[in-house]
């Protein structure tokens, strides 16, 4: 769980810039929606390290608004 709730923040940002870089507006639609996609992974994720005692009310209630911004 933390090897992925490392990755995923760094992940979401680089493949809107990579998508953001191709000529084909589909490719980056798509890379759009999955970025969407990682961003709901890491907000379930951090629920449930909520709910098991990993993270405190403070991080989840300042990230989970962001990750829905996303």
């Amino acid at each position: 769980m933390k090897g992925q709730m490392t990755r995923v923040p760094v992940k979401i940002p680089s493949s809107i810039a990579g998508g953001a870089e191709r000529d084909s507006r589909p490719d980056f639609i798509w890379v759009i929606h999955d970025a969407k996609g990682s961003a709901v992974e890491l907000r379930i994720q951090i629920y449930i390290a909520h709910k098991i005692g990993l993270i405190d009310e403070t991080v989840q209630s300042e990230m989970v608004p962001e990750l829905r911004e996303i």
